[in-house]
């Protein structure tokens, strides 16, 4: 009788520890992590079917943007490589590169700006709040999880 007692408070902290692996995993795999943050967003916001319409667009948006920026990112990877390996930096080729990745942010925060403006008209005062106070919240300590970096 008295084994059952015993037997679940370790298969609970087996339980919840596994759980907890899960759940930290999903933070490794960008797919699960747009999921959970997409899943996130609806949930708290309360979103209605028009502005789940317009999120799923935008986040689609934020993804194709991504995946050309980390094309370029590797490419721009090999011309810093080819530089230090050089003798002496090539400083206006340097500078270009630098330029041209800020071109193309710019390019990318211009095309999401008209689905974001969509997305904000449609939240409540309600929803804007609770938003609001989610980026406060996360500013305290940082992007990063509280890193300098």
């Amino acid at each position: 009788m008295k084994m059952g007692k015993y037997v679940t408070k370790p298969m609970l902290l087996i339980l919840v520890a596994a759980i907890s692996l899960g759940a930290m995993a999903c933070r490794y795999d960008p797919e699960k992590r747009w999921e959970h943050a997409k899943e996130w967003v609806s949930d708290e916001l309360e979103l209605n079917t028009e502005q789940q319409v317009i999120l799923d667009e935008l986040l689609a948006q934020i993804q194709a943007a991504k995946q050309k920026m980390k094309s370029e990112r590797e490419s721009a990877r090999e011309l810093l490589i080819g530089q230090i390996n050089s003798e002496q930096l090539d400083e206006a080729k340097i500078l270009t590169a630098f330029e041209a990745h800020q071109q193309q942010m710019n390019e990318t925060v211009a095309s999401l700006l008209p689905t974001l403006t969509r997305l904000h008209s449609t939240l409540t005062p309600e929803q804007k709040a609770t938003l609001v106070a989610f980026i406060e919240k996360h500013a305290k300590r940082g992007f990063h999880g509280g890193r300098d970096w």
